[in-house]
């Protein structure tokens, strides 16, 4: 099991589409726009990931 499907700690950008995720630990996306501007574009299809945690505290794996 991991923690986050997406670790985005840079500038940069990435559009998903069709993943699935299963026994994510917390959430689908962390994102901390403090280090840098990382835009996620969730497309079609995807599921079990939608969610953001919050950039300033660490999920627990």
């Amino acid at each position: 099991m991991g923690t986050v499907v997406v670790q985005a700690e840079t500038g940069g950008a990435a559009r998903f589409e069709q993943v699935t995720a299963e026994s994510v630990g917390a959430a689908g996306v962390y994102n901390c726009p403090d280090r840098g501007t990382f835009t996620v574009d969730l497309g079609a299809g995807n599921s079990g990931w939608d969610d953001i945690w919050p950039c300033g505290t660490w999920p627990e794996p």
